[in-house]
């Protein structure tokens, strides 16, 4: 397609407001999606997420979106980025409620303070990111700083997957690719610079 368009969920899970200006910043075309059947013509599909594990599934689920998802990275070449609670949808399941996700990444979502070492939770600031393997979307071996605010994290068992790595009282998985499908626990469009040229690196892959 010669349009970047990014198909940005919108069923009122936040920010999509936020991604789709920053979107629009790094070169791309936002558009915040309602209806699964826009999703027809999307390069590029955003989850992103504020909120709770189950109330976002009831919501993408009775809205139809779990079957146009499907759809998306079983048929197409179409990227996925799911953004912190979307990062979580796009597991197994999360300690965070009692529904099962999407099932895209074998991977479930633990709660922060049991392994945080008696830091607070909510995880919340500028935290660095440490690039743990080549991906399109950071150089190597770089770190970067980018925001947080999370009090579950990805459990992801396979580290060919992990392509990002932070700390809070222990190592998490922040960031993972898995063909087309990707996932991280930051705010990109909360991070100013660094989350500008996420982005911009984001667009060049659709």
């Amino acid at each position: 397609m010669s349009e970047k368009k990014v198909g940005i969920l919108d069923v009122g899970l936040g920010n999509a407001g936020s991604v789709e200006r920053m979107l629009s910043k790094a070169g791309g075309i936002g558009a915040r999606i309602t209806d699964p059947n826009d999703l027809n013509d999307v390069s590029g599909l955003i989850i992103p997420g504020v909120g709770s594990f189950d109330p976002a599934m009831v919501r993408i689920r009775e809205a139809g979106f779990e079957q146009a998802i499907y759809k998306i990275i079983d048929n197409t070449n179409v990227p996925v980025l799911g953004i912190c609670l979307g990062m979580h949808l796009l597991c197994n399941s999360s300690e965070e409620g009692n529904l099962n996700g999407l099932g895209v990444v074998d991977a479930k979502v633990r709660d922060l303070k049991r392994f945080a070492c008696g830091l607070p939770t909510p995880n919340m600031g500028w935290r660095e990111v440490a690039v743990t393997s080549l991906n399109p979307l950071l150089e190597e071996g770089s770190k970067q700083r980018f925001y947080f605010v999370h009090s579950y994290y990805v459990d992801m068992p396979e580290n060919e997957f992990q392509i990002f790595q932070s700390s809070y009282g222990f190592d998490f998985c922040c960031g993972f690719k898995i063909g087309k499908v990707l996932g991280v626990q930051f705010h990109p469009e909360k991070s100013h610079k660094y989350g500008l040229n996420f982005f911009k690196k984001f667009v060049k892959m659709l």
